[in-house]
């Protein structure tokens, strides 16, 4: 004789489908930090740079951070196959 199965186990597994969802929407909302590089990577941190033109082109948030441009150098690791 077969078994019925339950609709136990598919409720559960609505709520947790309805549950991610909420997450997920909840989790796009939210804004994330930016790095602000002032005066971007040409002028930085100088006397006689035009801020008040290089703010206008940005939309700054709380949360967000102001930073200089630093250069170091990079190199992508190697990678190693066996």
């Amino acid at each position: 004789m077969a078994m019925k199965p339950t609709t136990h186990y598919t409720s559960w597994i609505a709520v947790i489908c309805l549950v991610q969802m909420v997450l997920i929407s909840i989790l796009m909302e939210m804004p994330i930090a930016n790095y602000h590089i002032v005066g971007d990577t040409t002028s930085g941190w100088n006397l006689g740079v035009d801020y008040d033109t290089w703010v206008a082109a940005k939309t700054f948030y709380v949360g967000d951070n102001l930073s200089e441009f630093i250069s170091i150098p990079f190199s992508p690791p190697s990678l190693t196959f066996f």
